[in-house]
């Protein structure tokens, strides 16, 4: 499968001198896929501020679906998610991805 603009997105703010601000502003601001991407990233940066979005997160009951590439996991809610990012080591695996994806996207535009 092709990189992704999620990747792409969460590596540019991730090389940002003020990353750790702009995470925390999306946790608390995001929808549920930015507040997990913004886990990721703060799992990796900050981990006090990581532990209070988890918190934050598990008190999110809603379900969504999860897929991962291809895979279709189902329905989870989103403290199974972040059980998920932690055993999958998402943000190092996202982060892996940089130089990937950014030459994909380079690419793409001419």
């Amino acid at each position: 499968m092709p990189p992704k603009r999620q990747v792409q997105a969460f590596n540019v703010i991730f090389d940002q001198p003020d990353a750790v601000a702009r995470f925390k502003t999306v946790a608390d601001r995001g929808e549920l896929a930015g507040k997990l991407y913004a886990f990721c990233a703060l799992s990796m940066l900050d981990e006090q501020t990581a532990r209070m979005v988890t918190a934050a997160l598990s008190r999110d009951q809603p379900r969504v679906l999860v897929m991962d590439s291809d895979d279709i996991r189902g329905f989870m809610t989103a403290a199974e998610v972040v059980a998920l990012v932690q055993q999958r080591q998402l943000g190092p695996r996202i982060r892996s991805d940089k130089e990937e994806t950014q030459k994909y996207f380079q690419n793409k535009a001419g």
